[in-house]
């Protein structure tokens, strides 16, 4: 089931798909653009969490039984993708803000909505973060070295 709700980035307007402004895309006849109504600025709109009452942008997509996602919060994460969507028991009075922080971190670092926390447990997530932002880290400061001694060779 797909969330219907939407956030506008710039002035966090807050309203369903249907209420958005929607055009032609004038460099892809074949595509949409939408826009906030509110304060009409195009392409800054996000979904927002499928929970009642939660406004908060979508960061998870849990499979259901049904080969549908559950497009939520980390804070609103389902416990198990397997069960109905109505019936699923939720995370949300037992998680802090914090905790919600560290699941959508983690979805981002791994890049897949909070599937590999769901898969492997939250102690092999965060220790497969550690070692994918430190290898980053390394990637990064190799190629900040390449830069100085490109840019300290003499031209010409």
């Amino acid at each position: 089931m797909a969330t219907n709700k939407l956030i506008c980035e710039e002035c966090d307007w807050r309203g369903t798909v249907d209420s958005a402004l929607h055009a032609q895309n004038p460099f892809s006849a074949d595509e949409e653009i939408h826009g906030c109504p509110s304060c009409f600025t195009p392409c800054h709109l996000v979904f927002a969490c499928e929970h009642d009452g939660c406004w908060l942008e979508v960061s998870c997509g849990t499979p259901t039984h049904d080969g549908e996602y559950a497009q939520t919060c980390g804070k609103h994460r389902p416990v198990s993708g397997s069960l109905p969507l109505a019936s699923r028991a939720c995370v949300d009075d037992e998680m802090t803000e914090s905790d919600s922080d560290l699941l959508n971190l983690l979805a981002v670092i791994h890049g897949d909505g909070g599937h590999y926390v769901a898969r492997h447990g939250l102690e092999k997530a965060v220790e497969d973060a550690k070692r994918i932002v430190n290898r980053l880290k390394q990637i990064e400061n190799m190629a900040l070295d390449m830069m100085s001694v490109v840019s300290s060779k003499p031209r010409g």
